[in-house]
């Protein structure tokens, strides 16, 4: 009789644990779910308020972190505002990095002020420091 107690218990204790432990992961998640939303919903409002209009690019480049030659990576632009760039490339660049973007006869040279990791690439925002171009954005890609 007493092991039978004894196999109950110790059924009883594995059982409990088991359990626990399968909700574990779910709570896990839950709180990943959670923070990721928030994180989008920060973004969303953080974009909202953004000063001036971005406009959509597609154009192929080369970015290089200014200083290393080393750095140089290809990349894409997929947007353009009259202060800032936003750049695609496997290649991730460090928060504050200066880099140097060429595409053609034209370059920009901006500030990292946030890196993304989204699949197998990187989108980096810049903001502009320098550039040789004088007319905004939207008028020389939309051609």
């Amino acid at each position: 009789m007493l092991g039978s107690i004894c196999a109950a218990f110790v059924g009883a204790v594995v059982l409990f644990t088991v359990l626990r432990t399968s909700q574990a992961p779910n709570a896990l998640r839950a709180s990943e779910e959670a923070a990721h939303s928030a994180e989008v919903e920060r973004r969303a409002r953080r974009m909202d308020s953004r000063r001036e209009a971005r406009h959509r690019v597609e154009r192929s480049g080369t970015a290089t972190v200014l200083g290393d030659a080393q750095s140089k990576a290809p990349c894409r632009i997929v947007n353009a505002s009259r202060s800032g760039l936003r750049i695609a490339s496997a290649r991730s660049f460090r928060q504050g990095a200066q880099v140097h973007v060429q595409w053609g006869d034209r370059f920009f040279v901006g500030t990292v002020c946030h890196t993304v990791a989204h699949g197998d690439e990187s989108f980096c925002g810049l903001q502009l420091l320098t550039c040789n171009y004088s007319r905004p954005p939207g008028a020389w890609f939309r051609f």
